[in-house]
């Protein structure tokens, strides 16, 4: 499972033209709304929040699979895999956003900005603040 109960709720990603919300559940396309089963999300959420670094299969199967849980593991995540290329429209012969790194795991590759407008807002109010006292 991953630490969702720890992320700011408007805590949000950006890569290319999608938008990566987390706290919401939710993926944007150029303001449009895509579905993504919640599986496959969240290991689209892990690889972004993971961004640049190899993420083994073995912690893959951590986070997405519960101990004690039985399922074939490689079926289920070549599945994860493959809802998340179709909906980003990503190649795994030529990747822009998920590299595969054959037997041992998965990299997000495309650039992310990480966006936390709870934390925008208050810079801006103490910056704001600071000017007003001509600091």
């Amino acid at each position: 499972m991953l630490h969702s109960e720890m992320r700011s709720p408007s805590l949000r990603y950006s890569f290319g033209p999608f938008e990566l919300s987390p706290g919401s559940g939710e993926l944007w396309k150029s303001g449009l709304q895509l579905k993504l089963a919640p599986q496959p999300f969240q290991l689209l959420t892990l690889l972004v929040e993971k961004s640049g670094t190899l993420v083994t299969r073995e912690e893959l199967r951590a986070a997405l699979w519960a101990d004690g849980t039985v399922v074939e593991f490689d079926q289920g995540l070549n599945y994860c895999i493959r809802e998340i290329r179709l909906v980003l429209g990503d190649d795994a012969r030529e990747p822009v956003y998920i590299e595969t790194v054959p037997k041992r795991g998965y990299r997000f590759i495309a650039p992310v900005v990480v966006q936390n407008p709870e934390e925008v807002v208050r810079s801006e109010e103490h910056t704001s603040e600071l000017q007003s006292r001509g600091l």
